[in-house]
């Protein structure tokens, strides 16, 4: 019995070519997160200056289709502050590929040095200079994009680039459309409201997010309140067409 008990029912499903899909487990995505880490730990420890890093995860959690683990990243030893530690945040679908990764922040030490010394973003030239915030959200689907919104639906923290922002106002544009045509064909006029009373908070935390990314603080996504004064909407989509900022993201 015990030894059934430890043994996790292995999950698995099958493309529509018959092909078998296995999933993954929240333990094995924590596992791969780390993979990811130390895999461009060189890029890590050039940025930050550091001869050794550590990893140790600090929250993992399994939502509907995905995994969302966040590591924490630091120099060996003990006495560490929190501020001279940084985080760095995976998602994985049920099959385990990487859907995207960003740097939630960077040690406060990080933005000291840059301050003082500018030439810190000289990078030796057979290193990769480390955009790592980004490397695999650069390229999200529309898709994902609204899958993201709805799953930090109350998540006014971390950061969206601008591919998710813009995905996701892109779908806010068509369901609007798509909800007053359906309003005009009923004649009921209740598909609209419902629709806005469903993206109103997701789509002010993905702003709030868009306004981390580039390192302004969310609450900036409130002068979309002033819209009459037209002067506020403009501010708000050039900050939102900016891209991202590479330096620390304590605001997020």
């Amino acid at each position: 019995m015990a030894e059934g008990k430890n043994n996790k029912e292995e999950k698995f499903d099958f493309t529509s070519d018959g092909e078998d899909v296995r999933y993954i487990s929240l333990d094995q995505a924590v596992l791969q997160a780390r993979q990811q880490a130390q895999e461009d730990g060189e890029r890590y420890r050039v940025r930050l200056g550091w001869e050794e890093i550590v990893w140790s995860e600090i929250r993992s959690e399994e939502r509907e289709d995905t995994f969302r683990i966040v590591l924490q990243f630091r120099r060996p030893g003990r006495g560490i502050s929190e501020s001279q530690t940084g985080e760095e945040e995976f998602f994985f679908d049920q099959a385990g590929a990487l859907v995207f990764r960003q740097v939630l922040a960077w040690p406060e030490s990080l933005a000291l040095q840059e301050e003082s010394n500018p030439t810190i973003a000289n990078y030796p030239s057979n290193v990769e200079e480390p955009q790592l915030e980004h490397v695999e959200r650069i390229n999200i689907s529309f898709i994902s994009a609204i899958k993201l919104g709805f799953q930090g639906y109350f998540n006014f923290r971390g950061r969206s680039t601008r591919a998710e922002f813009w995905w996701w106002n892109l779908f806010v544009f068509l369901g609007q459309i798509l909800a007053a045509i359906a309003d005009s064909i009923s004649g009921i006029g209740a598909l609209t409201a419902l629709f806005y009373i469903a993206i109103i908070i997701p789509g002010f935390a993905v702003g709030a997010r868009r306004l981390h990314d580039i390192n302004k603080s969310g609450w900036w996504s409130l002068l979309i309140l002033l819209w009459w004064l037209v002067i506020p909407v403009i501010v708000l989509l050039f900050w939102f067409t900016r891209p991202s900022s590479d330096k620390n993201h304590r605001l997020a």
